[in-house]
């Protein structure tokens, strides 16, 4: 009986050591599982007891005292006299029994003073304790100091500045932009959608994309707006970055420069107006006269055909000109433009040899698919090569070039005479401007005014060695390629 009492008071002595182990061990994992948790923690941390002693200390404390953790778990026991100094205020902000939220300063070794907000929580954690949290304030400090240096730079701009978050509230704004969208209070959490709409943009969304120089007309003042997306926020998430530019003044004189080029312009054709119907006026007055003091009826009926054949040339001018300024709708079609080309090129090549003038045309194998009127086009390409030829001396050239790049198609009409001075090129598309002695100065006006009606334009280079004419119009999707046009220069 004995032995048998011994046996099993050494079994159990050996399984209470074995139990007394694993529970240690356990003790010691949990213990190292809960550290490597506190060290995870972007704030200071340290545990303590009931007895007022630090039972444990996470790596963002130890590094923000300046000491070692051991220093710190030491307590007074520390050589690091900046580090327990630190704690010791640290412990006194903590205890403080007024509120379980305090803000203080601790000291980094180079003397730098940090603002540091310490609280208490009590927690059940093997026995009553507490748990002491530090969150280093300097951080938020300079963030508060930058977004009141931000603000004070937006409010010197002139400039309206808006920043709207990714959930379109504004964040950010200054007193300019306040001004122009005429609020009287601070418009920070406002919802921007409305602030949008105002500029005429709409609300971004999900698709958040630039926009810019986009005009628009509040309070009767011209603003120009810009938004910008701006990827590198402070909660890292896309926010829209509007600029609002006042350019009232700068519009006005746009407007009153363009009022005074229309009053120019309008002199311009009053003038040509009154320089073209002066001469056959001038000439049925005269034979109107004759006709009237002619007895011989042979002779007067040839007066009379004078007047009538002024009376149709004064027809023409004004209808020219009636067209010019309400030109007629076109009556669009799909067409090819080579092949539009290639008519009028059939049709004045034996002119080009009446005038020893070369003319020559290079079309693409692709079809030049266009919206247009053909009769129209042909008319503007007529007018471009007949102006051309009246350019080109005998022995010279006129090129018909045409071809596609993108969804545009183009017609350049080249020269090869003297060229247009530089000062005049701004001109050529006024109405009645000419350079020939009997030019009407219609052609090209009316030309342009066609062009822009199709979508496209019209526009001159010139130099010394001859003038190009260049007619660009919006491509419809290209179609096979016609086997009956040439494509090279002929």
């Amino acid at each position: 009986i004995v032995a048998t009492v011994m046996l099993f008071g050494a079994w159990l002595v050996g399984e209470v050591t074995e139990l007394n182990r694993r529970t240690t061990r356990s003790l010691s994992q949990t213990s190292d599982f809960l550290q490597t948790v506190l060290d995870a923690l972007p704030a200071g941390v340290f545990l303590q007891d009931r007895a007022g002693r630090i039972t444990s200390v996470n790596r963002y404390l130890h590094q923000l005292l300046g000491g070692s953790r051991a220093e710190a778990l030491a307590e007074d026991r520390g050589t690091h006299d900046s580090a327990r100094n630190n704690l010791e205020t640290i412990r006194a902000l903590a205890g403080d029994p007024k509120s379980p939220v305090q803000v203080g300063e601790i000291k980094k070794p180079d003397g730098e003073s940090v603002p540091v907000q310490v609280s208490r929580h009590p927690v059940a954690l093997d026995g009553e304790a507490q748990v002491i949290l530090v969150q280093d304030l300097s951080d938020q400090q300079k963030l508060r100091e930058l977004d009141l240096m931000l603000h004070r730079l937006l409010e010197g701009w002139d400039i309206g500045v808006i920043f709207l978050d990714a959930a379109d509230r504004v964040r950010i704004h200054n007193e300019a932009a306040r001004r122009y969208l005429q609020f009287d209070d601070n418009i920070n959490g406002r919802s921007g959608v409305d602030i949008l709409q105002r500029l005429g943009l709409k609300a971004p969304g999900r698709d958040r994309k630039p926009a810019g120089g986009m005009e628009t007309v509040l309070n009767d003042r011209y603003l120009l707006v810009d938004r910008a997306i701006w990827h590198k926020s402070p909660d890292g998430r896309p926010w829209t970055v509007l600029t609002i530019h006042d350019i009232t003044e700068r519009k006005k004189a746009e407007l009153e420069i363009q009022r005074a080029r229309n009053l120019s312009s309008l002199g311009q054709i009053a003038a040509g107006v009154a320089h073209e119907l002066r001469n056959p006026l001038t000439s049925i007055k005269g034979f109107a006269q004759l006709a009237l003091e002619q007895k011989d009826l042979e002779k007067s009926k040839k007066h009379t055909e004078v007047v009538l054949r002024q009376t149709s040339h004064m027809q023409e001018i004004l209808d020219r000109f009636l067209f010019m300024a309400k030109p007629s709708q076109p009556s669009y079609q799909v067409a090819d433009l080579r092949e539009i080309v290639l008519w009028v090129w059939e049709l004045l090549y034996n002119e080009s040899l009446h005038r020893e003038v070369r003319l020559e045309k290079k079309l693409p194998p692709e079809a030049l698919t266009v919206r247009v009127d053909p009769q129209l086009m042909r008319q503007v390409i007529l007018n471009l090569v007949n102006n051309a030829f009246d350019a080109t001396p005998p022995g010279g050239s006129v090129r018909l070039e045409a071809g596609a790049a993108g969804h545009e198609v183009h017609l350049t009409v080249t020269d090869t005479g003297s060229g247009i001075p530089a000062h005049q090129l701004d001109e050529v598309f006024v109405p009645f401007f000419t350079t020939k002695e009997k030019g009407s100065g219609l052609g090209l006006a009316i030309s342009h005014e066609l062009v822009r009606k199709h979508g496209g334009t019209l526009s001159v280079e010139s130099s010394g060695s001859g003038t190009s004419f260049r007619i660009v119009l919006p491509r419809l999707d290209p179609g096979p390629p016609a086997e009956n046009l040439q494509p090279h220069a002929v």
